[in-house]
């Protein structure tokens, strides 16, 4: 297998037939591999072998940078598995694709460094598709929040409760990006002011309609944008 020996840093995630047969769609360029993986186990005790499905790039050779906010999702991945929540995300293309590499005989693809993404740490510094990301992590549970804070403890301090079922990404994050824009918030800060309702009561019944309670909540607080005595 080309994926044989490495070691990567990730989870291991149950899917369903029907989530699988999304994600294939989503996949439809890579090629689609089973393999046997071992989980390390991070309080120290021995690894879980388990048969996985990966899919892996046939041509993973430097297309261009990826955008925020794919790169904010993966970081939000890793943070399941990272005693650092700001752990920069090293980003890598190929020398050459795979095929390429099959012509001359080459067992492996040299990879190169092409740059490094580091979290500000700080939500309002992140870019309106990163921040939304950020928000689907957080408001819904399921991935580690900053200092150590597991997003689901965060759901219950800031709402009483865990806030349902995340949006769909990338597709319902999308939606939500262009609704913003249509409102005539295209930016985190944009954003932020709506939220302080520095633009009338226009813009909060928009978000109203656009954010659940819960969402909306979360966005006053990651981005300090309550209203004095809120």
């Amino acid at each position: 297998s080309s994926v044989e020996s490495c070691v990567v840093q990730g989870t291991a995630t149950a899917l369903t037939d029907a989530q699988l047969s999304t994600l294939d769609g989503y996949e439809a360029a890579y090629a689609k591999e089973t393999v046997r993986v071992e989980l390390a186990d991070e309080r120290g005790g021995e690894c879980e072998c388990l048969e996985c499905i990966v899919y892996i790039s046939l041509d993973p050779s430097w297309q261009g940078p990826p955008s925020e906010m794919y790169i904010a999702a993966i970081h939000g991945m890793l943070r399941e598995v990272s005693a650092d929540p700001l752990q920069a995300v090293s980003v890598c293309a190929a020398r050459a694709s795979l095929p390429a590499a099959a012509r001359k005989g080459e067992a492996a693809v040299p990879v190169v460094e092409r740059g490094r993404w580091a979290h500000p740490g700080d939500w309002s510094n992140l870019g309106l598709p990163a921040l939304l990301v950020e928000l689907n992590l957080a408001a819904h549970g399921g991935m580690r929040g900053f200092g150590g804070v597991h997003a689901e403890r965060v759901a219950a301090a800031l709402f009483g409760g865990h806030a349902g079922p995340p949006r769909a990404a990338p597709q319902d994050l999308l939606q939500i990006e262009g609704a913003l824009h249509a409102m005539g918030l295209a930016t985190t800060e944009e954003l932020r002011a709506a939220l302080r309702r520095e633009n009338g009561d226009r813009h909060r019944r928009q978000l109203e309609e656009v954010f659940s309670g819960h969402e909306l909540a979360w966005l006053r607080r990651a981005l300090r944008a309550t209203e004095p005595g809120e």
